[in-house]
C-alpha cells in the first residue's frame, strides 16, 4: 500500500511546480497520510511535526490559502485513494 501511494505521489509531484520548501511539506503530508490512511485536511497541521515548522499559519504563508486548499483536495482525490 505504501509503495503504491509513494508511486502515485511522485508521479503527481513531477507535474507540479512546487518549490523545495513546499515539496518538503508535501512529503510530510504524504507520510502522515500513510500512517493515518484517511483524507487529509487542515487539522493535520496541528500535529507536532507541523507545529515544529510553525503550524497552519506558517504553512499558509508558504502555500497561500487557495493553493493549500486546492492541493489538499487534489491529493485526497488523486493520490490518497484506497
Amino acid at each position: 500500500y505504501e509503495d503504491r501511494i509513494n508511486e502515485l505521489f511522485e508521479a503527481w509531484l513531477i507535474d507540479k511546480q512546487f518549490d523545495t520548501e513546499q515539496s518538503k511539506i508535501l512529503r510530510l503530508i504524504k507520510a502522515q497520510y500513510v500512517v493515518r490512511r484517511e483524507p487529509i485536511d487542515a487539522s493535520i497541521f496541528e500535529e507536532p511535526i507541523f507545529r515544529a515548522l510553525g503550524g497552519l499559519n506558517r504553512i499558509l504563508q508558504i502555500f497561500g490559502e487557495d493553493t493549500l486548499k486546492t492541493t489538499l483536495n487534489e491529493l485526497n482525490q488523486t493520490v490518497f485513494v484506497k
